[in-house]
């Protein structure tokens, strides 16, 4: 018996299905009877599309608020900021959104530090009614804490109230550290930056000073202080005076005016270099070297210039010095070179070779050629003590004084006593030079020598390359005055080599330290000792440029090969009896002949064989030891040498005879014929003719054939 509202659905004639609300109200009689109800009814459709639209949104506001994991919280406007709701990501705090519901968050949730950093923030809040963004550190349930960013927005009722604090907070704290570490990471560099030993300055993109470290205040005089922050070029004026742009601009942008003024201005990607002369900087002007390139940040965006400063003057001074220096030292050696002879001389039956090679530009070591008053000649190595200049000056006198001395003197020990004599008395301290000066007879092919404290030279025969030690004796030229010293003598044969040399062919050193060594000299020599001279002396300074590998030359080296010449031209002819005893008058002859020409003796041995073993033939199988006259020609010319044999036994040709089958058992081979393999062997070829009742054996040696070839025969 009360009024009643009810809400719902009816078809309406269009057929569409519509919200009513209809109010309901008894009407009574007299006796409080209900005899009518009176209904007002209303389409409340709008209405109710309106309440489902907001209940979906409160339900995706709050699925949303539920799962994301940034914390959704509500707090009520007042000092201790009780909580009013809580998403579930606060779980992340430790806490369950039923624990903070209802209780105050300074103290709970805002430590003494960030309650009142969230206090004023609060003010402020409450003041403006806007939005602001906050970071503080929180307070786990464990006791942590960790740095939250807090985005706040303010939420009124109808009548403009402030009646909650909405705020989405997320944890940030790795972004912090991140932050931190980049803070220290800068100060560091700020720090390094600070103490390097290069000057260095930057600017940002409104050409402000960023940068102006400790070196660049010792540059300029000018301290961090009075000039951090400033722009409009004020960091031109230590260095030039004025305003104007410097290189770090020109990296911002182009200015080709001032470019100019820079010695090898260049661009490299994002960075500019140049040398500057600045006749303001500094007492005397400065050089002033510098380097500039963009600063980015950490994306890559231009964020300034930076520019490091460098002060060459110091640098180019002594460059300039250095260049007077090499100008000098180019200077004396020109001189030095004018001292060695251009071309070795031409000496009758000798061929020489030499080369000095400075360790520096300017060497200690030389050699030298003289024409002596009589017609001999006179042949001097030395190597002066030290290097550089001094040696080059000493270098110098030595020369004069032998020189001077040869003029006057036809002994070699006299030549060095005076050359003694006046060094030493003029020398300075601590400077003398070992010296080797010897008097070349052409004819008599004899070398007399005297020895001042110089390397032995090394002599090789060469029908064997063996190697003759001279002996060493006397004391350097320069050491002390009064020395005398001793004459030795060389005899050479034809084809012989003398080698002279200085200490820093011995003592060229490898990269293990080890030294070349007489051992290796000796070695390289006799490898090429019937080779002509020029070529003996490559090998020595090939092979010990070898062994140095790619280590610095550390002493001047200085060469002189001496080599008999062969004889062009030898001819012999003998007659002899049909007997053994003629065998070594044979050999003798032979070998003379041979030793002159420039064989080497295992070729000389194996002749010396083939010819004994024919001879031995005639004697046997020819004039089966009956007597019997054979004629023995030696002629060498044009690099070969033939030996014919002449009897009148009868006929006999022993290139038709076939080598013996070695292959076969001893017992199977045709007894003979080895005697005449022996003599093809040991022979480059073997000829044969009967002419006017006689035999003509004849035995060719090739002077120059490096190897055992397959032998040709002729009849």
């Amino acid at each position: 018996k009360c009024k009643v509202s009810s809400e719902y659905q009816i078809e309406a004639k269009s057929g569409n299905c519509i919200w009513v609300e209809t109010i309901s109200n008894p009407i009574f009689d007299q006796n409080g009877n209900i005899i009518y109800i009176a209904c007002v009814s209303r389409n409340i459709t709008q209405r109710k599309k309106t309440e489902v639209a907001r209940r979906e949104t409160e339900e995706r506001y709050q699925l949303l608020a539920e799962n994301m994991t940034d914390v959704i919280h509500l707090h009520t406007p007042d000092p201790e900021l009780h909580f009013a709701y809580v998403s579930p990501s606060i779980r992340i705090t430790g806490y369950e959104p039923s624990e903070l519901v209802g209780k105050p968050a300074i103290g709970l949730f805002f430590g003494p530090e960030s309650a009142e950093i969230i206090r004023q923030a609060l003010l402020r809040f409450l003041e403006t009614k806007r939005g602001e963004v906050i970071e503080y550190p929180a307070l786990m349930k464990d006791g942590s804490r960790r740095w939250v960013e807090t985005i706040s927005s303010p939420v009124f009722d109808k009548e403009g109230n402030l009646i909650y604090i909405a705020n989405s907070s997320r944890d940030i704290t790795s972004r912090k550290r991140a932050e931190e570490a980049l803070r220290e990471s800068q100060q560091q560099m700020s720090d390094i930056i600070s103490f390097l030993p290069e000057a260095i300055m930057a600017i940002d993109l409104n050409g402000k000073v960023m940068i102006w470290n400790q070196a660049m205040e010792a540059l300029t005089g000018v301290l961090a202080k009075d000039i951090l922050g400033k722009g409009e070029y004020e960091y031109s004026l230590p260095f030039y005076g004025y305003r104007r742009p410097i290189l770090m601009d020109m990296v911002l942008q182009p200015h080709e005016g001032w470019e100019a003024e820079y010695l090898g201005f260049k661009r490299e990607g994002t960075a500019v270099v140049g040398e500057v002369f600045i006749p303001t900087f500094g007492p005397k002007g400065s050089y002033l070297l510098a380097k500039a390139t963009a600063l980015c940040d950490e994306i890559g965006n231009t964020m300034g210039a930076i520019e490091s400063v460098r002060d060459m003057t110091e640098r180019r001074a002594m460059e300039q010095k250095l260049e007077r220096s090499r100008t000098e030292l180019h200077v004396a050696a020109e001189i030095q070179r004018s001292f060695i002879p251009k071309t070795t001389p031409d000496i009758a039956n000798f061929e020489v070779a030499a080369v000095t090679i400075p360790a520096m530009e300017v060497g200690g070591d030389f050699y030298d050629f003289i024409t002596l008053p009589h017609g001999d000649h006179g042949l001097v190595i030395a190597d002066v003590a030290g290097k550089s200049i001094p040696a080059a000056l000493f270098m110098a006198l030595s020369r004069m004084i032998i020189r001077a001395s040869a003029a006057h003197q036809s002994l070699a020990t006299e030549v060095l006593r005076n050359a003694n004599n006046m060094i030493a008395s003029d020398a300075t301290a601590g400077m003398f030079v070992t010296l080797l000066f010897g008097v070349l007879d052409d004819e008599a092919l004899t070398l007399r020598y005297a020895n001042a404290g110089h390397p032995t030279p090394l002599l090789f025969k060469s029908r064997d390359c063996s190697y003759e030690e001279e002996v060493a004796c006397g004391i350097a030229l320069g050491a002390k005055e009064g020395a005398s010293y001793e004459e030795q003598s060389i005899k050479f044969g034809p084809g012989d080599v003398a080698v002279f040399y200085t200490d820093g062919v011995t003592e060229a050193m490898n990269p293990k330290g080890e030294l070349f060594g007489i051992k290796r000299l000796i070695g390289a020599v006799s490898k090429t000792c019937q080779s002509p001279a020029e070529e003996i002396m490559s090998r020595i300074l090939k092979e010990v440029s070898a062994f140095r590998e790619d280590r610095e030359q550390n002493d001047d080296i200085t060469l002189v090969v001496l080599k008999a010449s062969p004889k062009a031209e030898e001819h012999a002819l003998i007659s002899v009896h049909s007997r053994d005893e003629e065998i070594p008058r044979v050999s003798q002859e032979l070998e003379g002949i041979m030793s002159r020409a420039g064989f080497s003796g295992k070729q000389i041995l194996d002749m010396q064989l083939a010819v004994e073993e024919a001879f031995i033939n005639i004697i046997r199988h020819g004039y089966h030891g009956a007597y019997g006259t054979i004629l023995i020609a030696m002629d060498f010319e044009e690099g070969s040498l033939k030996v014919k044999i002449e009897d009148d036994a009868p006929l006999f040709d022993p290139t038709r005879f076939q080598e013996p089958d070695f292959s076969a058992a001893l017992e199977e081979r045709p007894v003979g014929g080895l005697g005449i393999h022996l003599i093809r062997s040991l022979s480059d070829e073997m000829r044969y003719e009967y002419e006017n009742g006689k035999n003509r054996l004849m035995l060719i040696k090739i002077k120059d054939r490096a190897s055992i070839e397959p032998h040709q025969e002729a009849g």
